[in-house]
């Protein structure tokens, strides 16, 4: 006799359901985290990518002008054709500061 069907002659029939809909819950929970957590590598990594003319960019004006760009609108037209949109839903424009002293790129 399995330890389950033991369990299930000791107890009564709605712990055991009880049990049962627990353990599936719980599975249910952890299939989600891992799934969340792969949706949110995927979005970043193509965020990355989408990123790539933008720094290119930055990069170029920062080539010709021994200097960064104040803002990323001086970029446009010559490096970018627009400032493109980051595709996250949360945080939809990139963000560019100037801070003395230190070299991104």
């Amino acid at each position: 006799m399995s330890l389950l069907a033991i369990f299930k002659k000791m107890t009564h029939p709605l712990a055991f359901k009880q049990l049962a809909y627990s353990v599936a819950v719980f599975c249910v929970g952890i299939f989600a985290v891992v799934a969340t957590n792969r949706i949110r590598y995927d979005g970043f990594a193509a965020l990355t990518e989408r990123s790539k003319p933008l720094l290119a960019a930055i990069k170029a004006y920062e080539a010709e002008h021994d200097a960064a760009s104040k803002t990323l609108n001086e970029l446009v037209p010559k490096y970018l054709s627009k400032i493109p949109g980051t595709g996250a839903g949360a945080y939809p424009a990139y963000y560019y500061t100037i801070r003395p002293g230190i070299n991104w790129t």
